[in-house]
């Protein structure tokens, strides 16, 4: 008895609501609880960063996610768990892997886990309505498909025959899994990966699921990219922000040094593109060789060229912007492959967002030895590496390769894990080619870098970038008057 009054109770408190937040007029778009499906059923996780930048972004998400729930009991509202708090010293949160085991067993009694980024915004009371749509039995997994329109290096050229065939989730759309599901997958990472390397979470997620566990992802039109209800679908979530504008003025040209690393090889090949393109847009520019050429001009560092690695180059360049008079008030520094494509006034923009004192290490993660929450992530360099001054101070202090060939990138993610300092991730930067991206992942993006100049041309890739559409900057605040 008591049991049905409860129920009952519910019942009542939920059409009551309803009625009170959509009126009278609104009834298509159904109440906040369906068969069964509660919000309190609900875990949202936020994949977050603890950069001031990113945390300020994170607790913008928590305010949105918390003034929909103001109206209800706390026992009534949905958990919402933000990585950067919760799990502060997991690695690879990012990665989502090494996460499911702890959700598997914290949120044993939840229903529902739902996964999105910082960016992400959510209609959290048509939860309910959209998630009992689906039958947790069957323990599915759901979210915006993003497809590959060709096989690409960034996926290891998986689903080579046809890559479209294989859909994997949209992160910033958001992805939802059955709590059943969760635990399933906790089971299965417990028993060991095989993956090395982190590089696109979302489509190694949905492959893992696919090959381990048997399941796919189910596209669904809730989840979305641009917020676009329609009378058949209304969305649950969307993505409103594509590059940030709030930050205030761009960072100087003359506060940004960019070094780039070539080689003999390349002067007549890769250079006269940097030159021709983003070259043009920097204020303070060296090019990096084992070999001076006058005509560019190269600087000779003293370190022969490698094949691969180059972590002898990046220190010496490291070292010489440490003890260079000349750059000592300038405030970062962009070291950049001589087959990266980038834009410097959107990157000067980017960097105004990030005003810390403290060593940052920006650009695309990447992650190796992740998947189980030790490892290390680093900033991999092909989409540019970018570092404050008190970062390079510290690097030109204590880093030191092992060899010449030594992987740069990675060694300097594994120099920044060591001391406790995290690596920030940015997803305007690019370690591969505009083809290597889903169109319907980078339409929702305003890209700062892509990389390489293979069986693409970089001119047009370059024209791409300085075509952007930025978002209209917020409106001013409404002046202060005194009393």
């Amino acid at each position: 008895m008591a049991s049905a009054f409860t129920s009952a109770l519910k019942a009542l408190f939920w059409g009551v609501l309803f009625c009170t937040v959509w009126g009278d007029n609104d009834q298509s778009q159904g109440p906040t609880q369906t068969e069964g499906v509660w919000l309190n059923e609900v875990v949202v996780v936020v994949l977050t960063q603890p950069h001031p930048f990113h945390a300020d972004r994170a607790e913008m998400f928590r305010q949105h996610f918390a003034q929909q729930l103001s109206h209800l009991p706390q026992e009534e509202q949905p958990e919402l768990v933000l990585t950067h708090e919760t799990w502060p010293d997991v690695r690879g949160a990012w990665t989502l892997f090494p996460l499911f085991a702890d959700l598997a067993g914290k949120y044993k009694d939840k229903r529902w886990l739902i996964v999105c980024e910082e960016e992400t915004r959510m209609d959290v009371l048509r939860f309910p309505q959209f998630l009992q749509q689906h039958d947790e039995a069957e323990e599915p997994f759901l979210g915006r498909a993003l497809r590959d329109q060709q096989s690409v290096i960034i996926h290891h050229f998986a689903f080579h025959e046809d890559p479209s065939s294989f859909a994997y989730p949209d992160f910033g759309a958001g992805v939802a899994f059955s709590m059943s599901l969760v635990k399933r997958m906790a089971d299965k990472i417990a028993k060991g990966l095989e993956q090395n390397f982190a590089i696109d979470p979302k489509h190694e997620l949905a492959k893992f699921l696919m090959d381990d566990l048997h399941v796919r992802l189910t596209p669904v039109c809730e989840l979305c990219g641009a917020k676009e209800s329609t009378d058949q679908c209304q969305c649950v979530t969307w993505q409103p922000t594509t590059f940030p504008m709030h930050c205030g003025d761009p960072v100087d040209k003359e506060d940004l040094f960019v070094a780039v690393k070539t080689c003999s090889q390349y002067h007549k090949d890769r250079v006269p593109v940097v030159k021709a393109t983003w070259g043009k847009e920097a204020e303070l520019i060296e090019y990096y060789s084992e070999l001076e050429d006058p005509l560019i001009p190269t600087i000779n560092l003293g370190v022969p060229n490698t094949e691969r690695g180059h972590c002898g180059k990046t220190a010496a360049i490291l070292q010489r912007v440490a003890k260079s008079n000349r750059l000592a008030s300038v405030s970062w520094l962009l070291i950049a492959d001589d087959d990266t494509i980038i834009n410097l006034d959107l990157l000067r923009r980017l960097l105004a967002c990030y005003k810390t004192e403290d060593p940052l290490f920006l650009g695309e993660r990447y992650g190796y030895s992740v998947h189980q929450g030790y490892g290390y992530n680093y900033i991999t360099g092909g989409g540019g590496m970018v570092f404050n001054r008190a970062a390079v101070k510290l690097l030109a202090k204590e880093f030191r390769c092992p060899q010449d060939d030594s992987p740069d990138d990675m060694l300097l993610g594994l120099f920044f894990t060591s001391r406790g300092i995290p690596i920030t991730h940015s997803p305007h930067f690019h370690q591969a080619r505009p083809e290597d991206y889903s169109e319907d992942l980078l339409s929702l993006q305003v890209p700062v870098s892509f990389h390489k100049h293979w069986n693409t041309d970089p001119y047009k890739v370059y024209d791409r970038l300085k075509a952007a559409k930025l978002p209209p900057p917020p409106p001013p605040s409404p002046p202060h008057e005194e009393l």
